[in-house]
């Protein structure tokens, strides 16, 4: 018992003992973990990414606005390949239709960015706009312009500028009516003008009759100037009421007006004695008989000086540097290339300056100087845009040997694999008969004969067989001088080709008053100065005295006369065709007025325009012209003086 109680009083004390001890440390309390808050990512600072971003974030409706302003920034970048991207993700079945038809406006201009004009037209045609669908003013304007952007580029200025003429309506501003009304114009100058002249003939409306007037008029060389200004004069009086001319008349009108005026001095550098003196006595030829025409017409005209440059560098360099400090206020010439050169070799252009010449590729422009030349490679650059036109794409070349038909081979063969077509084969004139061989392989004529050969022998019998040739060959590019070309042609009809279209270039028609020889190119098509058409009739028979190629450069003078008084007109219009004896002369960004032919066709021996104008009959006289005199000796300018050589 006692134990027991000494054994709990122990246990009781050591209870004690263990209670009255320091207490435990206590563990520490765990620290929080800090909460993360999510911040958004910075805004981009490029407006397109900003945009975009916050049409990621948008409910659908504010979504497709956002994507469409943002398609609208990347097309003013010229970043077309992902306005598409973005474009075909913005507006859908259910977008409003305000929302498709700008979908429709800037999905065109990115189509038309990427090359694809076709399918921007169709894009446009399936959302067109019409007074009665309720669109909002400036959408239906926009859809109009983007169709005439579209059409521009698929290669359709009538159709374009026809676009635009029903867009002027829906323009409120007289800022905007204005520069609709230039684009009229601008795209009305890039069509021929036998074409323009038919569709006046077709117009159905005052106004659409009334742009296709004031584009020709513009655009027409064969009127002296003063009669040019009075004509566009008429042209205001007879418009002024129409509605959708507006206020634009006077403007338009004194714009182009103020482009045509003659200069108060003229230094005429030609090339008249040496080797290349017979093609400068043409061009003086040519130019003169525009001179006395306008001076028949009753125009102030110029003072003139002729200079022979003696067909050199120097002897040009001379006569510039001699004519424009006497007071030229524009030169025109040199002739020849080597002289042109010398602009390259210290001579500075001093005054606006026509040269009749052109520096080959890939020289650079001449400030100052307009290239203006009878370039073959026009032509052929026109033969390659036909042909594309009219989905011709498999050419055979047939050409004769001669170096100014290689350099057109070599041309057209560029140009034609550049844009995709297939050149079959060239064939080079030498001996007719191995010509003919060479053309039946080409054709696959040989083929068709060893194929009724054998096909005689198999079966025993003498067979009687008409040869066929391949089919795949849809243009015959005849590129060719006239002796040649006619050699060429007469072989086809009986190769079986003959009934394959052929396109030639001016260098394949002799322009010869006989037109026996001209019946072996029946049927072929070329390209060709309209001064051999009826348009120049009544002055080429005057100042013609023999008929041939050399009329080509006597074209060139009656044109430089023509454009010394419009040099003006072609920096503020370079657009247009300014239409005149060699062509319709277009400025290129290259320093050169580029030339667009006429079409011709043969037909009976006769080669005919495709689209002749009308002729303008005007009486022509010679008295009254006027004349000065530089310190370096020049000639009053009359048909019989001689001109004296610049020293």
């Amino acid at each position: 018992m006692k134990h027991l109680a000494a054994s709990t009083v122990l246990a009781a004390a050591l209870i004690g003992l263990v209670g009255c001890g320091s207490a435990p440390p206590e563990r520490p309390a765990e620290e929080a973990t800090p909460i993360a808050v999510e911040t958004p990512p910075p805004e981009p600072s490029d407006p397109v990414e900003a945009t975009l971003l916050r049409a990621s974030r948008s409910s659908p409706g504010e979504r497709a606005g956002l994507l469409l302003d943002a398609a609208d920034m990347l097309l003013a970048r010229k970043e077309y390949a992902r306005a598409k991207d973005v474009l075909r993700q913005s507006v859908g079945a259910d977008g409003s239709q305000d929302q498709r038809a700008r979908r429709a406006i800037l999905l065109s201009e990115a189509l038309s960015g990427t090359g694809d004009a076709a399918a921007a037209l169709d894009v446009l045609a399936n959302a067109a706009g019409t007074e009665d669908a309720g669109l909002p003013r400036a959408l239906e304007a926009g859809l109009r312009e983007a169709r005439a952007r579209a059409l521009l580029a698929l290669g359709k200025p009538l159709e374009a500028a026809r676009e635009r003429t029903s867009l002027q309506p829906w323009l409120t501003a007289e800022s905007d009516r204005a520069s609709n009304a230039k684009h009229i114009l601008d795209a009305l100058g890039r069509v021929p003008l036998g074409e323009l002249d038919a569709a006046v003939a077709d117009a159905g409306s005052d106004d659409w009759r009334g742009w296709l007037e004031l584009s020709v008029t513009a655009r027409d060389m064969r009127h002296s100037p003063g009669a040019q200004r009075q004509r566009l004069q008429e042209w205001a009086q007879r418009y002024s009421g129409i509605a959708a001319f507006g206020a634009n008349i006077p403007g338009l009108v004194e714009e182009i007006s103020k482009g045509i005026s003659e200069p108060a001095r003229v230094a005429l550098l030609l090339p008249l004695s040496g080797r290349a003196g017979s093609s400068g006595q043409a061009v003086l030829q040519g130019y003169l008989a525009g001179h006395y025409r306008a001076l028949a017409a009753g125009e102030t005209l110029p003072a003139l000086a002729i200079v022979d440059t003696g067909g050199t560098p120097e002897g040009f360099s001379a006569a510039y540097r001699s004519t424009t400090a006497d007071g030229a206020t524009v030169v025109v010439g040199p002739l020849l290339k080597e002289e042109l050169a010398a602009f390259r070799t210290g001579l500075t252009a001093s005054v606006p300056t026509l040269a009749l010449n052109f520096l080959d590729a890939p020289a650079a422009a001449i400030s100052g100087v307009h290239q203006f030349g009878i370039d073959l490679a026009d032509e052929v650059a026109e033969l390659g845009s036909d042909a594309r036109r009219e989905q011709f794409s498999r050419a055979v070349i047939l050409a004769d040997a001669s170096p100014r038909s290689r350099r057109l081979v070599d041309d057209f063969s560029a140009r034609g694999q550049a844009s995709g077509g297939e050149l079959i084969d060239t064939l080079f004139l030498g001996d007719l008969n191995e010509y003919r061989l060479s053309l039946e392989q080409t054709l696959h004529l040989d083929q068709s004969h060893h194929r009724s050969e054998s096909l005689g022998r198999v079966t025993g019998l003498e067979l009687q067989t008409e040869p066929r040739r391949r089919a795949d060959v849809d243009l015959i590019v005849l590129l060719a001088e006239p002796t040649g070309a006619r050699s060429i042609r007469a072989l086809l009809p009986f190769l079986y080709a003959g009934d394959i279209p052929a396109r030639a270039t001016s260098i394949s028609y002799s322009a010869g008053s006989g037109r026996e020889g001209d019946l072996d190119l029946e049927s072929v098509r070329f390209l060709d100065m309209p001064w051999f058409s009826g348009s120049e009739e009544s002055l080429r028979n005057i100042a013609v005295a023999q008929r041939g190629p050399v009329e080509r450069l006597l074209a060139l003078g009656v044109d430089a006369q023509r454009l010394q008084s419009r040099l003006a007109l072609l920096g503020s219009t370079t657009a247009w065709g300014l239409a005149g004896a060699t062509g319709e002369l277009i400025a290129g960004a290259d320093g050169r007025l580029h030339r667009r032919a006429v079409w011709y066709v043969v037909q009976g021996g006769q080669a005919k325009a495709e689209l002749p104008r009308a002729g303008i009959v005007e009486v022509i006289s010679r008295e009254g012209a006027e004349t000065w005199t530089t310190g370096e000796g020049t000639a009053p300018s009359t048909s019989d003086a001689e001109p004296k050589t610049a020293h």
